[in-house]
């Protein structure tokens, strides 16, 4: 588990794929082979230097994909706004769609967003 604060030149997307990356990277698994995206959070994708200016279209999922260059079609991207324990039910859902045998590898993220700006 990966804990960082977004810094003001940020947008939420930029730490979730500085994770992702690393994710992918350390399971040796092609990110072409991922067959889900969940991303779990509490504010959609939180803009630099906008303020308190949060994005939820396009989803943050699918912005995290295209920034991630998964050029999988059959791989669903979707998000889940549940705040803080968000990234556990992603877990759950991943192991529900393993276990069905509709994945093989999903990977999930998760984000909180606390800004008193």
């Amino acid at each position: 588990m990966l804990c960082r604060f977004i810094g003001e030149e940020e947008e939420s997307v930029d730490i979730l794929f500085e994770a992702s990356k690393k994710a992918i990277d350390d399971s040796g698994v092609d990110k072409n082979e991922i067959d889900a995206l969940i991303v779990a959070h509490n504010t959609g994708n939180f803009l630099a230097n906008k303020g308190p200016v949060f994005h939820t279209v396009p989803n943050v999922a699918a912005v995290l994909k295209n920034r991630l260059k998964i050029s999988n079609h059959q791989c669903h991207a979707y998000d889940i706004l549940f705040g803080c324990p968000g990234w556990l039910q992603g877990v759950i859902q991943a192991n529900r769609l393993i276990e069905s045998g509709e994945a093989t590898h999903v990977l999930v993220a998760g984000l909180q967003i606390n800004r008193s700006t």
